[in-house]
């Protein structure tokens, strides 16, 4: 792993850096993608039959990790955790919003593949490698 240190004089001051990061955030935030996800979480917090799709996916799904681990997974409980995902996404709030999700995921890999390409460092691996993600 490539390691970068932000007090590094080819890096720049550390203020700098943070400037830029806030820079970075700030043009994020103004996208059209980056905006419909918050405005479609926003109407998703509201959608209370969407809220209840969600917490009842949820708790299928915990029960159904459990019993995979006791690989006790009946047909029917798959069945069920199909139907609740399908009944789950065809909420339009829903549906929205993951529609939201998917086009911001998409501008950051994009923006991540900008950072990688000018820094000259692989951005998604150094990123993922040691912390949530690896």
């Amino acid at each position: 792993m490539n390691e970068i240190e932000l007090n590094d004089p080819e890096v720049g001051s550390l203020e700098a850096v943070r400037q830029a990061a806030r820079d970075f955030a700030a043009a994020l935030a103004a996208t059209p993608q980056f905006l419909a996800f918050e405005a479609t979480g926003g109407k998703l917090d509201e959608d209370a039959d969407a809220l209840e799709s969600i917490r009842a996916f949820r708790a299928k799904q915990e029960e159904l990790k459990m019993m995979q681990t006791l690989k006790a997974v009946s047909a029917e409980d798959r069945e069920e955790f199909d139907r609740l995902w399908r009944t789950m996404q065809n909420q339009p709030s829903i549906a929205a919003y993951l529609q939201a999700q998917a086009a911001l995921v998409s501008i950051c890999q994009a923006a991540g593949d900008l950072l990688s390409e000018q820094t000259g460092i692989n951005f998604a691996t150094s990123a993922c490698s040691s912390g949530c993600c690896g």
